[in-house]
This record gives C-alpha cells, structure tokens and sequence, in this order.
C-alpha cells in the first residue's frame, strides 16, 4: 500500500503525469492472454487522524509477459516510482501469477527497489502481496523491507470479504505491523476496496481504493 513513515519531498508531480498519460495512451488497444488484466489504474485514499490525506494512483500495464507499473505518493509522499518486471503465471485449480520486478524511486533521494508482486487464486478466494526491498541510492547503508498483502473471499459476483496487512522493517527502526479487515465490491470493470487498519488503536489507519481495469473479463 503506501509509506507513510518518511519525510515529504519536492519533486515535481509533472513527472508523473507525463508518464502516466502515455503508459496510458500505450496500453489501449493492445492484447495480453494472462488471467491477470493487462492494464488497469489502481487509486488508494488513505487518512489517520493528525496525518496529511493521501492519495496514490498505481498504474499497471501488461506487454504480453512484461509488465510495468507506475506508482505516486507510495513509497513516500511526493515521490514517484517506475518498476518493470516479468509475469510468470499458470492456470488450472489453482491459477497463480509471480511478478519478479525492479524499480527506481525518485523523490527525497533515489532509490533501487527489488521486489515481487504475486497473485493467488482459488475458486472465490485470492490472495495478494507487493514485496519490496528499497535501497537508497545515495546512502547504501539506509534500506527498508516492505510487503503489503491482502486477501479476500468473493461472496458473491458482486461483493467480498477478507483483510489487509502492512509490513515496514527499516533498517535503523523497529519494524511496524499494521492489518485489518477488508470489504470488496465490484461491477463490471470497477472494484472498490474498503481498508480499516489497527482499527482497535486510538489513530487507525483508513484506506478507500478504487480500480478500473481496462481488461476484458
């Protein structure tokens, strides 16, 4: 999901706009026979009492097997992030997709970010991750891990039901865990995503996201 643990930063939005105008302009009309979509916009809103609002637009795009994702505001705010990577996926009981993919991060500094995105499908349930380990470019001793995963059971067509969990494990902190419970609802080529993390504490964490999928289903 989103980092919210680091300072903001002054690059220019600009950047990302040019970007994302043209990986979308790119992307209609082509075809991809993955399960998986092979293009879609993916917009999260997220707020905690005392904190900024948030919104952080992750575009994704499948080339055949390659994919590229285009991210803003989510590993820190203001910054923007470009990850290409390769799809392996299968299909059958169980259909599945592993995305090994790796980024540069441009905002306070710049940073190199290895990672995986995976995708698990069984019958109505899913499972989901994006992993990362991001290092700054500018100080190679200052890196942190990061994974956010989801789940969710579709009950039906329209609406489903499961939970969200967020990972950080900077290497000069402590590592913090954030989960909750997740609502799902989709119609045609929407879904929306209702987040309520560390919604016990006295400053939960709300998130509220929606995708469009340029896909056929």
């Amino acid at each position: 999901m989103v980092l919210t643990h680091f300072k903001s930063v002054t690059m220019k939005k600009q950047y990302f706009i040019i970007i994302f105008i043209f990986i979308t302009n790119f992307g209609f009309g082509q075809n991809n026979d993955g399960f998986i979509k092979y293009a879609g916009i993916y917009t999260a809103v997220q707020w905690s009492k005392g904190e900024d609002v948030l919104i952080i637009p992750q575009l994704y795009y499948y080339e055949n097997d390659y994919y590229i994702e285009a991210r803003f505001n989510y590993e820190e705010k203001n910054a923007f992030s470009l990850y290409l990577g390769r799809s392996f996926s299968g299909s059958g009981k169980t259909d599945y997709e592993i995305v090994p993919v790796v980024g540069l991060v441009i905002g306070e500094s710049v940073s190199l970010s290895p990672g995986l995105i995976s995708d698990i499908r069984f019958n109505r349930f899913s499972l989901s991750s994006e992993t990362q380990f991001t290092i700054d470019l500018n100080g190679l001793n200052d890196y942190y891990f990061w994974d956010w995963t989801k789940f969710n059971f579709q009950v039906n067509k329209y609406f489903g039901a499961g939970g969200g969990m967020q990972f950080l494990y900077p290497n000069k902190e402590d590592p913090t865990i954030d989960f909750g419970p997740m609502l799902m609802f989709k119609f045609k080529s929407f879904s929306l995503e209702t987040y309520s993390y560390s919604f016990w504490k006295e400053n939960p964490t709300w998130v509220v996201a929606v995708e469009y999928s340029f896909s056929k289903d």
